[in-house]
């Protein structure tokens, strides 16, 4: 399991302002410990029904602490309708190749009218450690697309000409305290079509940027919108 701390989550969750007995639906799994913030907030009882195309996150978020959890293993594809929420959450590492108008008709059609979402994307530039170096390799940078996420104006845009209310977007910048840089080169190993030789080839051009192995510190950015149904 990638281990890269996701600061942003904490964010996401203030500005989702959950309630007792809030219906939430999460797409794309946060870790077991935000799925039990949620279930903190919302009572034993409320429904948490996650979707998520990744089967290896899917199983451990079937393992969380939750009463009333349903967890899809599953690639929406637009239209699809899981339940009436009170409340949409969506944090994923990458963009998972979800498009905007799908992100936004998932909240349209899951929402309950005045029914709350935040979605926190990657930024348009997530991680310039990691794309500088792959662009070192000469590596075809199409691979990093599910880690170029939308603008702030893009996001925003998009979710208020499918109807949403009160739409904001804000640009996230949080520092990212890492044991190691192979978390970085974890996270490129989770994206379509890295091969094994690219990830070793990235280490050692991570490790050359930060001047040896060891802790270090970069800097994530995330787009976050939020607003009502």
């Amino acid at each position: 399991m990638l281990e890269l701390p996701q600061p942003w989550l904490e964010d996401s969750l203030e500005h989702l302002d959950l309630r007792r007995r809030d219906r939430c639906l999460v797409l794309g799994c946060p870790t077991r410990a935000h799925l039990g913030a949620v279930s903190q907030v919302i009572g034993q009882t409320a429904a948490i029904v996650v979707v998520e195309p990744d089967r290896e996150l899917a199983e451990m978020a079937a393992e969380a602490r939750h009463q009333n959890l349903e967890v899809l293993h599953y690639t929406p594809r637009g239209g699809e309708r899981f339940g009436v929420f009170d409340a949409l959450l969506a944090c994923p590492l990458t963009t998972m190749g979800w498009s905007l108008s799908l992100w936004a008709d998932l909240v349209v059609h899951n929402l309950r009218p005045g029914g709350r979402f935040v979605l926190d994307l990657p930024a348009e530039s997530v991680c310039e450690p990691l794309r500088r170096a792959w662009r070192e390799l000469g590596a075809d940078e199409a691979v990093l697309a599910p880690l170029r996420g939308p603008t702030q104006s893009e996001a925003a845009e998009a979710l208020r000409d499918a109807g949403l209310r009160s739409v904001e977007a804000a640009l996230g910048t949080h520092l990212v305290h890492l044991e190691d840089c192979r978390v970085l080169v974890d996270l490129a190993g989770t994206l379509p079509g890295v091969k094994a030789d690219q990830l070793e080839d990235l280490h050692h051009t991570l490790v050359g940027q930060f001047r040896g192995l060891g802790a270090v510190d970069v800097v994530y950015h995330r787009t976050r919108v939020h607003g009502l149904r």
